[in-house]
């Protein structure tokens, strides 16, 4: 018994030990946020769109602009065919379907270097007349891509030998994606030798905005890539730097990483989720008062390579676009005036006495078609009768009326069906002249409207030339009066600088006569101290001279040291 109750006992020890082991794993999960799987690039439509505070959670999937699985692409070399294209989007450059039954990445541009892929949309945002398209009346739009940027072999080999790290990066060198008012085209080598210049595998100049992932790797962060947004005006040739941000965005394991590019309200923003998973997002740029072109629209996804250490694979897992607060549906009212059986037949009472029930089967159908040619037959010969009445001047005979084309007689009541069913094509003929010519009134309002909208924006753009002529010209007029105050400013300095140098010029001539005249006036004064100098010792000589002639002492010891101090003062003088 007691050998029972401590096996009971170690049993319940060891399940609240594991319940506790339990509880503790799940908040340490819970805490830090550990994804257990990698995301399915086809759950992207599913993302939570308040993740990180992006956008508001009321959009709606735009489903004819966005790119999804399957991929079916024409492998490059075989003959296009309609089963080889992708839908609403097309291939242009080095893009291609990566091979399989069940591809699940578009690859924009393989690792080869120098190589450039684009994919674009065939269908404008803004511009699109589908009914149930509301990215024209909605506030804004959103924009996520899965992209995948890679380093191929030869890249991570000289990434390892040390090459490509640490250096400044090529320009227009990456991947980039794009929403412009007209189609953007693929960069060829034909442009690159005409020297037309661009970047990320499009030609320059583009009107609307490109959000460029360019990589920039180093030693400590070798997936380093600048994620940058620019707006471009093509007619102003203007290029505004909206923000920038750096992100490990190259060479990620796990599920692609995404980016979203979102505009409401003026307010440009860019997301990035390098977890894949749509749950971690985090801003990189966010810009206000960006005015984006409200024509157009088109959205694509180019890549270029550099050389052979800068040359990477791009793939594109999926591309959704969404439209943003879109209006309220409002349901379809049924027509009353459509038959909902049979469009082609007009709506009739079904109360009434001459009511015929719709067509149901092809054998009524063929009776019907039977009694319009009866009915008209009649017709004819109800007109020929009056006419040959009208010839004789006699009234049409009653026996024409009776009769058909073929001699069948018809009775009362097929008269009336077929007089009913006459009414009816009558009225339905009417009908449909009515709504042609409501129709040709709706595209006669429709061309005035886009012949005043042409006229307002050729007036714009009229006043737009002038305001840049007239500031052109302003801006001329300034440029040539500065060159001319900056001419009259040199002038007025070089002769100020003459003026200066002759100054000192005689200045310097003035102070070279005055010290040649003075070293003159030195050089008379100084011959005069020096023949003073020579009558003083010659006269000294000349008592020397007697007196050492009267004293012998002096003229054996002293005089021969006197000569020789009085010459060697006479060639000091004289020297």
């Amino acid at each position: 018994m007691a050998k029972n109750k401590r096996a009971d006992a170690s049993w319940r020890l060891d399940g609240q030990l594991a319940v506790l082991l339990m509880a503790t794993i799940a908040l340490i999960l819970a805490g830090f946020q550990v994804p257990l799987a990698a995301a399915d690039p086809d759950a992207v439509a599913a993302l939570d769109p308040t993740a990180g505070g992006r956008v508001p959670a009321h959009r709606r999937h735009e489903y004819r602009h966005s790119l999804r699985r399957p991929f079916h692409l024409r492998v490059p070399g075989t003959p296009p065919g309609p089963a080889g294209e992708l839908t609403h989007y097309s291939v242009h450059g080095s893009a291609a379907v990566l091979p399989g039954d069940d591809p699940r990445a578009l690859r924009v541009v393989p690792g080869t270097p120098l190589a450039r892929g684009l994919v674009r949309s065939t269908r404008a945002l803004f511009d699109d007349s589908t009914a149930n398209s509301q990215l024209k009346t909605a506030q804004g739009w959103e924009v996520v891509a899965a992209l995948r940027i890679d380093p191929s072999d030869a890249t991570r080999s000289a990434a390892a030998a040390g090459h490509g790290l640490d250096e400044m990066p090529q320009a227009g060198i990456g991947a980039a994606l794009w929403v412009t008012s007209t189609p953007v085209e693929v960069m060829t080598d034909e442009l690159a030798r005409e020297g037309v210049s661009g970047a990320f595998a499009v030609p320059s100049p583009h009107d609307g905005l490109r959000v460029s992932l360019e990589p920039v790797p180093t030693r400590d962060h070798p997936g380093r890539v600048r994620i940058a947004a620019e707006l471009s005006f093509q007619v102003a040739g203007q290029v505004v730097d909206l923000g920038a941000c750096m992100r490990d965005f190259r060479d990620r394991t796990g599920a692609p990483p995404l980016i979203a590019v979102a505009y409401r309200a003026r307010t440009l923003t860019v997301h990035t989720d390098l977890s894949g998973t749509g749950k971690q997002f985090t801003s990189c740029v966010s810009h206000d008062h960006v005015d984006l072109p409200r024509r157009g629209g088109f959205v694509a996804i180019s890549a270029q390579n550099g050389k052979t250490d800068r040359a990477d694979i791009v793939d594109l897992y999926a591309l959704d676009v969404y439209a943003l607060d879109p209006p309220p549906k409002t349901a379809r009212k049924p027509n009353p005036a459509v038959n909902p059986m049979n469009p082609d037949l007009p709506m009739v009472d079904a109360s009434s006495v001459s009511y015929i029930p719709p067509a149901l089967d092809q054998k009524t159908v063929d009776h019907i078609h039977e009694i319009e040619a009866k009915v008209r037959a009649l017709k004819q010969q109800l007109e020929d009768a009056a006419t040959a009445a009208a010839a004789n001047n006699r009234p049409a005979p009653a026996a024409a009326v009776a009769k058909s084309g073929s001699g069948h007689k018809v009775d009362g009541a097929s008269i009336a069906a077929e007089a009913y069913i006459v009414e009816s094509m009558i009225k339905k003929v009417e009908d449909r002249v009515t709504e042609a010519t409501a129709e040709i009134a709706n595209i006669k309002a429709s061309l005035n409207d886009v012949r005043d909208h042409m006229v307002r924006r050729i007036a714009h753009m009229e006043a737009a030339l002038r305001s840049y002529h007239a500031a052109l010209e302003s801006k001329l007029g300034s440029m040539a009066q500065l060159a001319d105050t900056r001419h009259a400013d040199n002038l007025r300095g070089h002769q100020d600088t003459v003026a200066a140098t002759r100054t000192a010029i005689d200045d310097a001539v003035r102070a070279a006569e005055l010290r040649a005249a003075q070293q003159a006036s030195g050089a008379g004064t100084t011959v005069m101290f020096v023949i003073g100098v020579l009558g003083a010792l010659g006269a000294a000589a000349a008592g020397y001279t007697k007196w050492a002639k009267r004293d012998e002492g002096f003229k054996k010891f002293l005089w021969p040291r006197t000569r020789v101090v009085v010459a060697r003062a006479i060639k000091f003088l004289v020297v």
